[in-house]
């Protein structure tokens, strides 16, 4: 049957973004993820998980047992706390699991805080995994260079 996503852009007109939702024919998520220990998130949880900056991008994988799951996904990075947010709904979290794979660009460390919207009735399990790092560490430059 078909599934329906949608996509919002709740900032205004200057600042649009793109976004793609694909079948990639890939295994699905929570089947490669399903080995690796989750973090159970309790309604009303928030819950942090800090990247250094060899890492270029996060994979997210959110899931409920079995009811509904409300979610909001904060990344910020630097010392002005940048922030990404996706928030997120799935009427059925077990059989619509929520994943996505966050770009981290920057030298800094990124921090990234998942928080359970819902009340303590509704938990849900995450996965927030390093998904592709840098080869060469010392790659990695903070700062400025020489004049």
């Amino acid at each position: 049957s078909p599934k329906t996503v949608a996509v919002y852009n709740t900032g205004s007109l200057e600042f649009p973004f793109d976004a793609t939702v694909a079948n990639t024919g890939l295994t699905k998520a929570q089947d490669t993820l399903a080995e690796l220990p989750s973090e159970h998130v309790q309604g009303g949880k928030i819950t942090s998980y800090t990247f250094g900056p060899e890492v270029k991008s996060i994979q997210v994988l959110l899931k409920t047992s079995e009811r509904n799951m409300k979610a909001k996904i904060e990344l910020t990075e630097g010392p002005n706390q940048v922030k990404q947010i996706i928030e997120l709904y799935a009427s059925k979290g077990y059989k619509n699991p929520f994943y996505a794979i966050i770009e981290t660009p920057g030298f800094t460390p990124a921090t990234l805080r998942v928080i359970n919207q819902n009340t303590v009735e509704f938990p849900f399990d995450a996965w927030v995994l390093p998904y592709e790092e840098m080869d060469d560490v010392d790659q990695v430059v903070v700062g400025g260079g020489g004049f």
